[in-house]
């Protein structure tokens, strides 16, 4: 069942490939990475002289972007609402509650995973209401393994901590787009913004400055079924195990009993 929910998702993925890499360029990248340019190319024009910002794999991928039938836009053209997260002080977490606390390590690629998750005092949410998360929401984090994407399924009573960015869309499937955040078509775009020794840093504006292909609703409507059973089918999968632990459980406690 969870090789199913996986193939479901590959098939999801790849669609988005063929969708923007014709059968001449889609095994370009890349090969050779050298790239010449003047300072009024780089310097002077993107603040950046640091080498790796100007390999030859980053322009590639958006050209191919920019290139797409459908067309492109910014991130920021299509999102409606936005927060950075709030410093929420390490004092005030608690093992349970009913006010929870989404941190970066909970964010994993196109998946919430919160089973370390923390609490906070009910009256925490007063503190920054707008990192307050509602379903359909989109998490992308900012620091460590910067881009992680993921799309909050269920309501759940939760807030955002610093250095996520939350937002919602509008004319874009919340699945799909998270599903190309986490492709090589932006994880390329951010990995070239991102910032810092020991651990990498992005701002929010740079993450909403990448561009997106402006995929037809269709194709997303075909694409977003692909992904939901791909999460039906792990749920499922997951709830077997559960299922096959808890007897486990049972039987090795019976058999000690005896």
């Amino acid at each position: 069942m969870l090789k199913k929910a996986r193939y479901f998702y590959r098939l999801a993925t790849w669609q988005i490939y063929e969708e923007l890499f014709s059968a001449s360029n889609r095994d370009k990248f890349s090969h050779l990475n050298i790239n010449t340019r003047s300072l009024s190319q780089s310097l002077n024009a993107t603040g950046r002289l640091d080498s790796e910002y100007y390999q030859n794999k980053y322009d590639e991928i958006e050209a191919v972007i920019k290139n797409y039938h459908g067309g492109y836009c910014k991130l920021k053209d299509i999102v409606v609402n936005r927060s950075g997260g709030f410093a929420f002080s390490s004092d005030s977490y608690l093992e349970n509650g009913k006010l929870a606390l989404i941190r970066i390590n909970n964010i994993k690629n196109a998946s919430l995973d919160l089973q370390n998750i923390v609490y906070l005092p009910d009256d925490a949410e007063f503190l920054s209401p707008k990192d307050k998360t509602y379903k359909n929401d989109i998490l992308i984090s900012m620091s460590g393994s910067i881009g992680l994407c993921c799309v909050i399924y269920d309501e759940i009573n939760a807030m955002v901590n610093q250095r996520i960015l939350k937002i919602s869309v509008s004319e874009f499937e919340e699945n799909v787009l998270c599903l190309i955040i986490n492709s090589i078509c932006c994880q390329l775009q951010l990995q070239r913004v991102g910032t810092g020794g020991v651990q990498t840093n992005i701002s929010s504006d740079d993450i909403l400055g990448i561009i997106i292909p402006k995929i037809n609703p269709q194709v997303q409507a075909q694409i977003a079924d692909k992904i939901k059973k791909s999460f039906a089918l792990r749920k499922q999968s997951n709830e077997i195990l559960q299922i096959a632990k808890s007897k486990v459980e049972t039987a090795i406690e019976q058999g000690l009993a005896i």
